[in-house]
């Protein structure tokens, strides 16, 4: 019984610190949301400057990221980190692939297509 408690304390201490969101497979996944923002904000950034490099092929997505496609909705996860306010962020993560399939279609787009996306020349 007094490991009961000391568990309804911890988690008691924890809420609101931790976040988490539901696996496909039934699973919880719970994750610290600045180290998340950190990952994905790095992502953008590297996918941003490779793009404009017209690199050939996108960097390995972060861990983060690859935990994020395990969720059941992938996309309302990536909304999570949605800046608040009116002010908006520098990058809208929720334009990060939420699956494997979409990072190799955006490979394939790259490898297809001639400038970066944003190019109307």
């Amino acid at each position: 019984m007094a490991s009961l408690r000391r568990f309804a304390s911890i988690e008691r201490a924890f809420r609101g610190r931790v976040n988490s969101f539901r696996c496909k497979d039934g699973t919880t996944h719970y994750f610290d949301w600045n180290d998340y923002g950190g990952q994905l904000f790095s992502y953008a950034v590297e996918l941003s400057t490779l793009a404009a490099a017209e690199a050939e092929e996108p960097p390995d997505p972060p861990l983060a990221l690859r935990a994020i496609w395990q969720a059941e909705d992938p996309q309302a996860v990536l909304d999570q980190f949605l800046p608040a306010g009116e002010r908006g962020g520098f990058f809208d993560l929720r334009t990060l692939p939420t699956s494997e399939e979409e990072l190799m279609s955006y490979q394939e787009d790259q490898e297809s297509s001639e400038g970066v996306p944003w190019d109307d020349g």
